[in-house]
C-alpha cells in the first residue's frame, strides 16, 4: 500500500471541486458526515467544500498512489505556531486498514516542510473528540495520540454539549516510533 496526500488548495480548480463533491457524496452516503462534523452545519456538498477549504486550513485527500482509491481525507486547522488541530475520516471500505493508513498519513503530515524556515511545518497535532465517541477515542489512541485533558461541555454533538477528549501527538513520538 502506497499512501499519498493530495492537497486541495483554497482556490481549487473545477476538477478538484468536482472531486470534493464526489467525496462528500461517499462520506454522507456512508453516514460518516455526522461524526466528522458532529457540531452540525455541514449537510451538503457546498457546506463541506466551504468547511474544508476555509482560510487557514490545509485539506488533503488521502489516496493510494497505484490504484487511485480514495481512502479518506484530513484537514489541519487551528494553527498555533507549529501546532495544528487535525480532523480525519476513512471510508468504510478501508476501515480494516485504517490504522495503517492513518499512521502513514501522520508520518507524511509531519514530513511537510515550512517554506519559510525549511523545518517541519507541523510538530504537534491536537485532536478534539467528543467523549461520547468511544470508538473514535479508541482509534486515535491506537495510532499514537495521548490523552491530555477532558474539558466539560466543549463539544457540540448535534445540539448537545458533551465533554471534549483532548489528545496530542508530537513529531518526535511518530518519528521515534518509525526508526
Amino acid at each position: 500500500m502506497k499512501v499519498a496526500l493530495g492537497h486541495i488548495p483554497i482556490n481549487a480548480s473545477p476538477g478538484q471541486l468536482a472531486a470534493l463533491e464526489g467525496y462528500w457524496r461517499k462520506l454522507s452516503n456512508a453516514g460518516l458526515h455526522r461524526q466528522r462534523f458532529h457540531a452540525g452545519g455541514v449537510n451538503s456538498a457546498a457546506e463541506f467544500i466551504e468547511a474544508v477549504l476555509a482560510e487557514h486550513s490545509l485539506f488533503f485527500i488521502v489516496y493510494d498512489v497505484k490504484t487511485k482509491d480514495v481512502y479518506g481525507e484530513c484537514t489541519l486547522n487551528g494553527f498555533m505556531g507549529k501546532t495544528a488541530q487535525i480532523h480525519f475520516s476513512v471510508m468504510p471500505e478501508f476501515f480494516r486498514q485504517s490504522i495503517e493508513i492513518t499512521r502513514i498519513v501522520l508520518t507524511l503530515l509531519f514530513g511537510l516542510v515550512d517554506a519559510n524556515d525549511d523545518k517541519p511545518a507541523v510538530t504537534t497535532l491536537i485532536g478534539v473528540t467528543p467523549e461520547t465517541n468511544r470508538l473514535a477515542i479508541k482509534f486515535i489512541q491506537k495510532v499514537g495520540f495521548k490523552h491530555v485533558i477532558t474539558i466539560p461541555d466543549m463539544c457540540n454533538v448535534h445540539g448537545i454539549l458533551v465533554p471534549g477528549f483532548i489528545t496530542k501527538l508530537s513529531i518526535d513520538e511518530v518519528l521515534d516510533g518509525r526508526r
